[in-house]
């Protein structure tokens, strides 16, 4: 796998990337909480904690990946270059992790217990318009963390670190940006871990961005079904 950038790059970016979510999301509270009743529930603050995210994450990725223009951004991140044949294989698993994710955070609230960390109930009580749920979630979530979690900070990552090591640290990042679901159950947790370690796999073995993208799109359409399932 070329690089083209050094663990360095990657800090950097990270560093900006919370250091942009922290700010934007006090205004937002600043803002929403004295004028929005319910505000941590309204369309609007979902609408506007999403543009913040998107913001965040690519705002310092295509900085200190050191873009200039569109034709560099598709080259420089292998999106001119089509998946192949290994996406299949990661699409297997992410319909095998989230069909046990959905599957046991279900049966464990049959039983009783509370699996915040699966969220489609939850979710599905929020007063989000479903196409918003849609669009943000099965076409803008895996295109734009890709292209950031693997398509840069990954392969920056492995200019300095082995494999395990880029893998860990994208893996703990994960933890950090679904934080709510990570530590709402150890089922989550597992499948998110699993999640990650899988589309790191992915990149390392055909350093395909799309693989990564699509195989990610299929995970979170599965959720997306079962919230409007439960709407």
């Amino acid at each position: 796998m070329t690089q083209q950038w050094s663990s360095r790059d990657a800090w950097k970016c990270v560093s900006v990337y919370f250091l942009l979510i922290l700010l934007g999301s006090t205004l937002i509270v600043l803002f929403s909480w004295p004028l929005l009743k319910g505000w941590d529930r309204q369309p609007v603050t979902f609408l506007a904690l999403g543009c913040v995210d998107i913001f965040a994450s690519l705002v310092p990725t295509l900085y200190f990946a050191r873009i200039r223009s569109f034709a560099q951004f598709k080259s420089m991140f292998v999106l001119d270059s089509k998946p192949n044949k290994a996406v299949w294989q990661g699409i297997v698993v992410m319909i095998a992790l989230q069909g046990l994710s959905l599957g046991l955070g279900l049966f464990a609230r049959h039983l009783g217990f509370r699996t915040r960390g699966t969220d489609v109930p939850n979710l599905a009580t929020a007063s989000v318009p479903e196409l918003f749920v849609f669009v943000s979630l099965t076409l803008v979530a895996p295109f734009w963390e890709e292209i950031m979690m693997r398509g840069f900070l990954y392969r920056a990552f492995r200019s300095s670190y082995s494999k395990t090591a880029s893998s860990v640290l994208i893996v703990s990042l994960t933890a950090i940006t679904h934080g709510p679901r990570f530590i709402g159950s150890i089922i989550a947790a597992i499948v998110l871990i699993a999640f990650a370690l899988v589309l790191c796999w992915l990149m390392e073995r055909t350093g395909k961005i799309w693989n990564c993208i699509l195989a990610h799109l299929v995970f979170n359409s599965i959720f997306v079904l079962f919230y409007f399932a439960h709407r």
